[in-house]
């Protein structure tokens, strides 16, 4: 249920007596309350209502003919825990019976004959009631805030860390990688004097010990690594900070290379400051945006670290960087990340022209010399290239960008892409290959859709057909849907094909607009897609983008999924409707309750279950409970469909009964070319 305003309270009533729950709803009303409220009288009512509704406050009539206090306490908590349940007598409360209510989890007892006091209770626990659920949105933002700060800590270019009582509590990866510590658990056990050069100790014992009237200032030290081997001159910058709710001192360190290190701060290049660009883009993939990531680095840059040092290592970079400065169009963005590699971000732009631009660009890299006294070092950097949609935030998409680049340097090419997000490998169920096989499909045109037209017994001009999806091994044989869509399922990647799907057919939709014909397209949604708004997001960003209607587009819910995820189901079907998409439930017919599946999920099309139309030829009761079903269809004002019908009896037999939509063998096996003739039949 959609809350409009504060002030409407909804308002759960278990009572057999109608006119004593209209005196209740009465009552509130006069005390300023919008009323939405549904009156139940059964445990079975009163499940299916917790499950399809929020529900704020329930007030319970004693001696409830059909459902017991304990019983009804019971169920509702272990649906709702965040109800107030008010128990509600004629008379005025028993206070032993009112103490052991209260036990049971009851918020108060009210009465009907002390109306002053029932408006009184309901608006408090109602105000109780906001206040936990306020409570708890702002803990989660908090939580987000501070994920999100420690993201930004993490990757920060500057070395960082927090200390009590000059001893270390916390630090970035940038800190310790700076003193050579590999666990940041052995620098918890470490002083921060111990860092120090002897001789500059007394001046930093100064900054430390009063921490809480440390104000920002900027001193020189000369430090050392933690095993002693590399002395260093470092700029630390001290200032007062709250650390997990305790005072500190933050320490920000830069060192002698500072110059080098941290070269995009400086105004004489794109190349942009990590923070800003790595913000921007975390800001982006909230979006789910279309585009790529690109990430390179010198090849051989850790071997010139460790033969010639940080600065040799930071002119090579440097010389990759400026090769990107001058060769990458305008429109793309990139930065440099502290740990020697660079990233570009793409906007929507054709896979294969980036390919293009990044194998030139691989050539141009070869042929980079660079000078360092008595030696000459060459640049050779390969490229890794993800999509966007790859991840949900920044780290993951780094992770999966470096995977790729790590996999070109391997096969020797100048770019590979990831265009997916890769697999876990600790899933022993999940068949590797055939995982690889999906993805290498998806780039190499080896996934591929066929169609198959949906025909109307009743005259509607709309061409309208239902992709499949089908999959090519690398010998170019089919390979059958029943071999890897459960592989998919397993691995977690059926929403990735989802998004796959959806601008294969965007695309197909703009091709047959710009023909000048009118089609619509039937796409399945897997159940892995109800978990998160990505897919419609990502269908209305396209069809706004490509400028075709969105009620083009038909997504379908399988009915054993939604039964499964009917709140996340309902959340998705949503969704789509608001941005302007037609919906459907498919395989319908077989679960436990379909029509209260129709009645949470509210579609424009309903298609059968396959089996229905198998027994349309057989014994009565088949046909009276398809006749029933099919009612309930047309009376919540969805069309219905039916599919595999396989002959002209068939046909005939459901015209017979009003059935809207067919589709089957008899009319068109699926195939690549949209090419039904809608006119002649």
């Amino acid at each position: 249920m959609p809350r409009s305003n504060l002030e409407t309270l909804y308002l759960l009533l278990l009572d057999d007596n109608s006119q004593r729950s209209q005196s209740v709803i009465r009552l509130l009303r006069e005390a300023g309350f919008g009323i939405r409220s549904e009156r139940i009288d059964n445990l079975s009512g009163l499940e299916k209502s917790l499950q399809g509704s929020q529900w704020d406050v329930c007030i319970a009539s004693e001696n409830l003919e059909h459902l017991a206090q304990e019983q009804a306490i019971q169920t509702i908590f272990s649906y709702q825990s965040d109800v107030a349940i008010l128990w509600l007598t004629d008379n005025q409360p028993d206070l032993p019976l009112l103490a052991q209510q209260l036990e049971q989890g009851i918020s108060d007892c009210i009465s009907l004959q002390q109306s002053e006091h029932l408006k009184q209770v309901v608006r408090r626990e109602f105000e109780n009631l906001r206040v936990r659920r306020l409570c708890q949105t702002e803990h989660v933002r908090a939580n987000e805030a501070e994920a999100r700060c420690e993201q930004l800590l993490s990757n920060s270019s500057l070395a960082i860390s927090y200390l009590t009582d000059g001893m270390h509590i916390h630090a970035n990866n940038t800190y310790c990688e700076l003193f050579g510590i590999e666990d940041i658990e052995e620098l918890t056990c470490l002083p921060v004097m111990d860092l120090v050069a002897r001789e500059d100790q007394k001046r930093l014992a100064e900054h430390l010990r009063h921490p809480d009237q440390q104000l920002q200032v900027s001193e020189t030290f000369m430090m050392h690594s933690a095993d002693g081997s590399r002395n260093f001159l470092s700029e630390i910058t001290f200032s007062s900070s709250v650390f997990e709710s305790e005072s500190c001192i933050q320490l920000q360190l830069q060192t002698g290379n500072s110059s080098l290190i941290s070269h995009d701060l400086l105004d004489d290049g794109r190349c942009q400051h990590k923070n800003n660009f790595l913000e921007k883009l975390e800001t982006l993939l909230e979006r789910n945006p279309t585009g790529w990531i690109v990430l390179t680095s010198p090849d051989q840059i850790e071997d010139v670290r460790e033969k010639y040092g940080e600065l040799a290592a930071d002119h090579q970079l440097h010389a990759l960087q400026n090769l990107l400065d001058q060769e990458l169009p305008h429109e793309y963005e990139f930065c440099r990340l502290n740990d020697g590699h660079l990233i570009v971000l793409i906007p929507n732009e054709n896979r294969e022209s980036v390919t293009e631009l990044f194998c030139k660009l691989y050539e141009k890299a070869d042929e980079l010399l660079i000078d360092t006294g008595d030696t000459t070092l060459t640049v050779n950097a390969h490229f890794g290239m993800v999509s966007l949609s790859s991840a949900k935030n920044v780290v993951e998409l780094t992770k999966h960008a470096g995977q790729a680049l790590k996999l070109s340097i391997e096969k020797k090419t100048p770019i590979e892409i990831l265009a997916h997000k890769p697999i876990a490998s600790d899933n022993n169920d999940v068949d590797p290959a055939m995982v690889q096989m999906i993805f290498d499909a998806m780039t190499n045109q080896d996934m591929f859709l066929n169609y198959q037209p949906i025909v109307s017994l009743h005259g509607t001009p709309a061409e309208t057909y239902e992709a499949y999806l089908r999959l090519k091994n690398p010998e170019g044989d089919m390979v059958s849907p029943g071999n890897f869509f459960p592989t998919a399922i397993k691995a977690g990647i059926c929403d990735q094909l989802d998004l796959w799907i959806l601008e294969k057919l965007c695309h197909q939709l703009k091709k047959e607009q710009d023909k000048g014909r009118q089609i619509r397209l039937f796409m399945i949604v897997s159940g892995q897609s109800y978990n998160s708004p990505v897919l419609a997001e990502k269908a209305q960003q396209l069809t706004n983008t490509l400028e075709i209607p969105p009620r083009s587009l038909v997504f379908q819910f399988n009915e054993e999924e939604v039964a499964k995820q009917l709140s996340k189901a309902r959340t998705l079907n949503l969704q789509l409707r608001q941005y302007g998409f037609k919906t459907a439930l498919n395989h319908f017919g077989l679960s436990e309750d379909p029509k209260a599946i129709l009645k949470h999920m509210d579609v424009d099309f309903v298609k059968f279950h396959g089996e229905f139309t198998r027994q349309l030829g057989d014994e009565k009761g088949s046909k009276d409970r398809f006749r029933s079903l099919l009612d309930q269809v047309h009376s919540s004002e969805c069309a219905s469909v039916i599919p595999q019908v396989e002959d002209a009896s068939t046909l005939a037999q459901l015209w017979q009964y009003g059935v809207n939509y067919i589709q089957g063998y008899y009319l068109q096996p699926p195939h690549q070319q949209l090419d039904y003739d809608f006119d002649e039949n």
